[in-house]
């Protein structure tokens, strides 16, 4: 490729960020060079290393703090905006008149016609854009609540670095942008719903990986090819990244009419984009 000091680049961080206790939190860098229009996979780091004494959040702000004139956004793959109720001090769902508790009943109702069963939200722990793209788009994409069982301690600690981080963050989906980014590429629908998959789902990756370079939008060597496709961190932290490039170019859906101007939002790929 070639050198950076030659040709304009933007740089991009994807993050698929773990519990701060443990080592499965991955980054990865993409290079978009502007004159070739061509992105070039920099860097996969599948293991942010330990340091005795240290806090693990400490070093990973060394890494997303470090000074860089070409970045310009962070992707993460976890929850970085909090459910509006859990700190409005209002009187309760039936009396909260906040525009985003509003939504969340209108919503509710539609989907209760559709399913008699379906549960109230949780305005404390359940944020609009949960409900929207588990209910709402092509395809049934469920996610966790931001402050749910699974989701509240990355939830945290996400909040916590994105107060000291010096760059601009974004929320990201990657199943969601794998299935989208994937339809563009002219993949099968049903190969794209094996994304996790623990017996095809890395053949699955891979192929998405092959398209991407046969379609020549990016570069990538084979052996990071390999580490994207060791675990899945590392390629949740390439989709984030990739879907930071897309936010850049101005790709990405925006909020559905009358969505709470307040409320979080996810990023994930429009369904007709373009590289």
């Amino acid at each position: 490729m070639p050198d950076s000091k030659e040709l304009k680049i933007d740089r991009f961080i994807g993050l698929s960020l773990s519990g701060g206790k443990n080592d499965k939190t991955s980054l990865c860098y993409l290079d978009y060079y502007r004159a070739p229009h061509k992105l070039f996979l920099k860097t996969v780091i599948d293991k942010i290393p330990e340091r005795e004494n240290e806090s693990p959040d400490d070093i990973l702000l060394e890494y997303l703090n470090k000074k860089d004139l070409n970045l310009r956004y962070i992707g993460v793959d976890v929850p970085i905006t909090l459910p509006h109720c859990f700190l409005h001090p209002c009187k309760g769902v039936r009396q909260c008149d906040s525009a985003t508790t509003q939504w969340h009943w209108k919503n509710y109702k539609k989907l209760k016609d559709k399913n008699k069963n379906h549960k109230l939200f949780t305005p404390y722990t359940e944020r609009c854009v949960d409900s929207y793209v588990t209910y709402h788009l092509e395809e049934h994409f469920p996610i966790s609540h931001a402050l749910g069982s699974n989701s509240a301690p990355l939830a945290a600690r996400a909040h916590f670095l994105k107060n000291r981080i010096k760059y601009e963050m974004i929320e990201v989906y990657p199943r969601l942008s794998f299935w989208r980014m994937g339809l563009k590429l002219k993949m099968n629908k049903n190969q794209l719903r094996f994304y996790k998959h623990s017996a095809r789902g890395d053949q699955v990756r891979e192929g998405f990986l092959r398209e991407l370079i046969n379609q020549n939008i990016i570069f990538i060597y084979d052996q990071d090819i390999q580490k994207l496709l060791s675990k899945m961190s590392t390629f949740d932290a390439f989709m984030s990244a990739l879907t930071a490039f897309l936010y850049f170019k101005d790709q990405c859906e925006k909020p559905p009419k009358n969505f709470p101007a307040s409320e979080g939002w996810i990023q994930f790929p429009q369904k007709e984009f373009s590289w």
